[in-house]
C-alpha cells in the first residue's frame, strides 16, 4: 500500500520515509513538500532545525530524506537567498551536509567540504573561536569515519586542550571534547587510556549533574563499551543494567537512548555466555524499534544485526543466515548497493557461512565484500582490512593454509602501516598469521610469533583478558606439537583457571580440549578423561549440540576413552561426532578427517573392529597427507595413531601411500 505525504497528502513514487520515529503514513512526505516546509520554518524563526529534524517526533531525519533536505539546504542558501560563502547560514549549511555524507559513507566528499569550510571559519573568526572549534570536531569525527584515527586523535586532543583552557575542565563541552577524544583512543586500541579519560568525566558529570542525568547515564554507557573491549564484563553488565534502570525512569523504555543500551547490555551478556537472556533482551529491543521507529529504521536494522550474532553464538546459524539477509535487502533498498554499511552487512553474512562450514560461500562472498569496501573507501581503511583479515581467517578454517599465508602476511602488513604493530587489530592480524604457521610446518616461527602476540595483549589488555587467553591456549597447543608438555600444560591450566574465575568465557572450551589433548600426548589418559568428562557435562549445558568446538571436545574425549580400552563408549562417541561434523562441514574438512583418523584408532585398539580400524587409519592418513600435507599438525598426530596401533609402521610408509596415489 502506497503512503501519502502528510503535507500534501499526495501519493506517487517520489513519496518516502523521514527516516525518524514517525511511521507509515505518518512518515511520509514528498521531498520538495519538506523543503517547501523547511524554508517556511527558516524564515518565520530564523533558525535551521526544521532541515535536519521532524517537528513531529523531534528526531533527526534520516536516509534518503536526510541526505536529500541537507542539500536543498544549501542550494536554498547559496542559490535561492544568494548568501555568500562566508555567511553564517552557509557554513552551517555546508557543515550540514558534510556530517550527512560522512553518516552515509561518502567520507571522501565530506572531508573536503568540511576542510573548506573550516578555513573560511578560521579565516573570518581566527583558529579558537567556538565555531571554528565547532567545525573542527565535526572534521576529527569524519577522519574517524575514514579511519584516520592518528589526525583525529591530533584535532581532538587540542580541542580538549582548549575547551580545558577557556572553559575549565567541568564545562560541558569540555567533557562532550573528552568523551569525543576517549572514542578514538578506543579505535586506537588505547583502551586504558580511554577508560581513564572516561572515568574522570563519569566522576564530573555525577557530581555536578547527579547519577540521573542524561549526559551522566551516556558517559556512563560509553565507559562501559570500553570495559568490554578490557575485558571486564561483569563491572560493563552492572553498568548497563544500571544506566538502562535509570533511562527506562527519565526518558522511557521506548526511547532510542534506552533502547541502545538494552542492546549493549544483550551483547554483553553474549560476550559472559548468557545467551538466553542475551536473546530475550534483543528479542524485546527489537520489537520496540520495529514499533517506535518502523523496520528501516539504522537503529531497527543494527538490532536485528546484534541478534542475528547471539543466534550464531548459540549455533543457531538458519535463523541468523535469515535475518542477515534481511537486513542486507533493507539496506540496499535504502542505502544501494554499493553503500558501505550495505557490505559491511554482507560482511557479516559471511562469518554465518563460514561458521556453518559453507567455506566456498563464505569466501566466493568475501572477497566480493573486500574488493567492494577497496572501491568506496578505499585499500587501507580499517574496515577494507578487517574485511581482508576475515578472509584470511575463512581461508585457514577451509584448509587453504598456503592462500591464508599470502593474505595474512599482506594483512599483517598494512595494518602495522595503518595502525601500528601494536594496536590491537594488528596484534589479531598477527595471532592468525601464528596459526596459519601451525599448519604449513613453520612451528617455530609460530612459537615466536604467538609469545610476542601474547606480550602484547598482556600489556594492551591485560593477562587475564579472554583474548589474551586465547592466544595462550593456542601457544599451549603448539607446544604440544613441539612436545613440550611441561609448558603446554603449564599454559593451558593457567589459562583454564583464569577463564573458570571470569564464567562464561567463550574461549574456555577451546582451553579445555587443548589441556586434553596435552594430557593425552604425555601419556596421561587417565587424567584427559576425567578432565573431558567433567567439562563435557558443563559444556553441553552451555553450548549448541553443533557447535564445533563442543564437537571437538567430545572426540578428543573419545579418544581418551580409547586409550583407556574402553572401546564400546569410545566407537559410539566418535561415532556420533564424525557424523555431526560431516554433516556440518564440506568436504575435505580438517575436523571431519582428524576425528576419523580417532574413530580408526579406537577400532583399531578393539579386537572386534581391528580391521576396519586400520583400514580407516590408513585411508584417513593418506587423505590427510593429499589435502593438508605431511607437517600440518593433524596429519602428524594421525601418523602417530597409525604407528601406535599398528596400521602403519613408521610416517615412511604415509609417504609412501601418498606418493602411490599420485601415481
Amino acid at each position: 500500500m502506497e503512503c501519502a505525504c502528510t503535507i500534501c497528502l499526495g501519493t506517487d513514487t517520489l513519496v518516502v520515509q523521514r527516516g525518524c520515529c514517525c511511521r507509515g503514513d505518518s512518515g511520509a512526505a514528498h521531498v520538495s513538500c519538506m523543503v517547501a516546509l523547511a524554508i517556511h520554518a527558516t524564515e518565520q524563526q530564523d533558525e535551521c532545525w526544521s532541515w535536519m529534524a521532524c517537528g513531529i517526533c523531534k528526531e533527526y531525519f534520516t536516509g534518503t530524506m536526510q541526505l536529500q533536505l541537507a542539500e536543498a539546504f544549501v542550494k536554498h542558501v547559496v542559490t535561492d537567498l544568494g548568501l555568500g560563502l562566508d555567511s553564517d547560514k552557509v557554513l552551517e549549511a555546508r557543515a550540514h551536509l558534510a556530517s550527512t555524507l560522512s553518516e552515509h559513507g561518502k567520507y571522501a566528499e565530506a572531508e573536503t567540504i568540511m576542510v573548506d569550510v573550516l578555513g573560511i571559519r578560521t579565516r573570518v573568526f581566527g583558529q579558537e573561536h567556538v565555531s571554528t572549534v565547532d567545525v573542527l570536531e565535526e572534521l576529527a569525527m569524519i577522519y574517524g569515519n575514514l579511519g584516520k584515527y592518528t589526525d583525529a586523535e591530533t584535532i581532538q586532543s587540542a580541542i580538549l586542550a582548549t575547551r580545558r583552557n577557556d572553559l575549565g575542565d567541568e564545562d560541558g563541552d569540555t567533557l562532550r571534547a573528552a568523551n569525543n577524544l576517549a572514542n578514538t583512543l578506543d579505535e586506537l586500541g588505547r583502551y586504558s587510556e580511554s577508560e581513564a579519560l572516561q572515568r574522570c568525566v563519569v566522576e564530573v558529570r555525577e557530581r555536578l549533574d547527579g547519577p540521573d542525568d542524561p549526559d551522566t547515564l551516556t558517559s556512563l554507557g560509553v565507559l562501559a563499551v570500553t570495559c568490554c573491549s578490557l575485558g571486564k564484563y561483569a563491572e560493563a553488565a552492572m553498568l548497563e543494567r544500571r544506566v538502562w534502570a535509570a533511562q527506562k525512569r527519565v526518558l522511557g523504555s521506548s526511547h532510542p537512548d534506552t533502547l541502545a543500551t538494552a542492546s549493549n547490555l544483550a551483547g554483553t551478556l553474549d560476550d559472559l555466555g548468557q545467551l538466553a537472556e542475551a536473546e530475550l533482551l534483543q528479542r524485546e529491543v527489537l520489537a520496540e524499534l520495529m514499533a517506535v521507529q518502523g523496520p528501516e529504521h539504522p537503529d531497527t536494522l543494527a538490532s536485528m544485526n546484534s541478534l542475528a550474532i547471539t543466534l550464531s553464538s548459540q549455533g543457531r546459524f538458519v535463523e541468523a543466515e535469515e535475518l542477515e539477509l534481511e537486513v542486507i535487502e533493507v539496506l540496499r533498498r535504502c542505502l544501494g548497493i554499493d553503500h558501505q554499511t550495505s557490505w559491511h552487512a554482507v560482511g557479516n553474512l559471511c562469518l554465518t557461512y563460514s561458521s556453518q562450514g559453507r567455506y566456498g560461500e563464505a569466501e566466493d562472498l568475501q572477497r566480493t565484500v573486500m574488493d567492494k569496501l577497496s572501491q568506496i573507501i578505499g585499500e587501507s581503511h580499517p574496515d577494507t582490512l578487517a574485511s581482508q583479515t576475515n578472509l584470511g581467517s575463512i581461508l585457514h578454517r577451509q584448509g587453504k593454509h598456503a592462500d591464508a599465508e599470502t593474505i595474512q602476511r599482506s594483512n599483517l602488513a598494512a595494518l602495522e602501516q595503518s595502525l601500528g604493530k601494536d594496536h590491537v587489530k594488528t596484534v589479531m592480524a598477527a595471532h592468525n598469521l601464528a596459526l596459519t604457521f601451525r599448519f604449513v610446518g613453520k612451528r617455530d616461527e609460530a612459537i615466536c610469533m604467538l609469545r610476542v602476540v601474547i606480550a602484547q595483549r598482556g600489556q594492551s589488555l591485560g593477562k587475564d583478558h579472554p583474548v589474551t587467553l586465547g592466544s595462550v591456549a593456542n601457544l599451549a597447543a603448539l607446544l604440544c606439537d613441539a612436545e613440550q608438555y611441561v609448558e603446554a600444560e603449564a599454559l593451558a591450566t593457567r589459562a583454564l583457571a583464569a577463564q573458570d574465575r571470569a564464567l562464561g568465557d567463550p574461549n574456555s572450551v577451546h582451553t579445555i580440549y587443548t589441556l586434553g589433548e596435552i594430557l593425552l600426548a604425555s601419556g596421561r589418559p587417565e587424567e584427559a578423561a576425567q578432565l573431558l568428562r567433567d567439562r563435557l557435562v558443563q559444556l553441553e549445558a552451555q553450548l549448541n549440540g553443533d557447535n564445533e568446538f563442543l564437537l571437538h571436545t567430545a572426540a578428543v574425549f573419545g579418544l581418551a576413552q580409547s586409550a583407556l580400552g574402553e572401546s564400546a563408549e569410545a566407537i559410539a562417541t566418535l561415532r556420533a561426532v564424525h557424523c555431526k561434523q560431516t554433516q556440518l562441514r564440506e568436504p575435505p574438512s580438517a575436523d571431519v578427517l582428524q576425528t576419523a583418523g580417532f574413530l580408526g584408532a579406537a577400532l583399531a585398539r578393539s579386537p572386534d573392529t581391528a580391521a576396519e580400524g586400520k583400514e580407516l587409519l590408513n585411508a584417513t592418513c593418506l587423505e590427510l597427507h593429499r589435502t593438508l600435507g605431511p607437517q600440518h599438525p593433524y596429519t602428524e598426530a594421525t601418523v602417530r595413531l597409525c604407528e601406535e596401533v599398528g596400521a602403519a609402521t613408521s610416517k615412511h610408509d604415509a609417504d609412501q601411500l601418498s606418493v602411490a596415489a599420485d601415481q
